[in-house]
């Protein structure tokens, strides 16, 4: 026998439990008993559905996206799907369009200082065409009128820049 007195707990779990059972019956008993026959009908007829024209996306042919399955877009081995234009071999033999490349301006930059760690190596570099001081690491190139100048190496006391038509540049740190 449980005693009611003791187990507050167990008292209100109870009611509860018999107050769900309780509304179960009730709504139970409501969706039952209800009669359809007693529903008031519409005045407004069967419903009648438009026929919604929706424009053409040119999606009707699904075998056209059949590539996209067999190869999906994010996956390292994608490969670019190789189009022939046909008129390849006429563009070849035609005269190429020559590149004219503008010349570089020497280098006009100074070090300012040298900063060499085990994980990097930096360099403060003036920019005399600027007026301000940039710091590269190795393989970034200086910005501005100057960014056809790349840093390719920091030493000690020295660094060592190329331009884009291949010249050469040693800095020597100022002290």
């Amino acid at each position: 026998m449980i005693d009611l007195e003791k187990n507050l707990l167990t008292t209100i779990l109870l009611g509860v439990c018999g107050f769900c059972g309780l509304m179960i019956i009730l709504f139970g008993g409501w969706y039952w008993l209800t009669d359809v026959r007693y529903i008031a009908k519409s005045d407004e007829g069967p419903l009648v559905f438009a026929d919604v024209k929706t424009p053409d996306r040119g999606l009707s042919a699904l075998a056209d996206y059949a590539l996209i399955i067999e190869k999906p877009v994010f996956f390292p081995d994608r490969q670019l799907p190789e189009i022939d234009l046909g008129g390849s071999e006429a563009l070849a033999d035609e005269e190429t369009i020559p590149v004219v490349e503008e010349p570089v301006e020497p280098l006009r930059a100074a070090v300012a200082g040298i900063i060499i760690t085990p994980e990097e190596k930096i360099a403060m570099v003036t920019d005399e065409v600027a007026n301000k001081v940039v710091i590269l690491r190795e393989g970034m190139r200086l910005t501005g009128e100057q960014s056809a100048w790349r840093l390719e190496e920091i030493l000690d006391r020295t660094t060592h820049f190329v331009a884009n038509d291949g010249r050469e540049s040693t800095l020597d740190l100022k002290v």
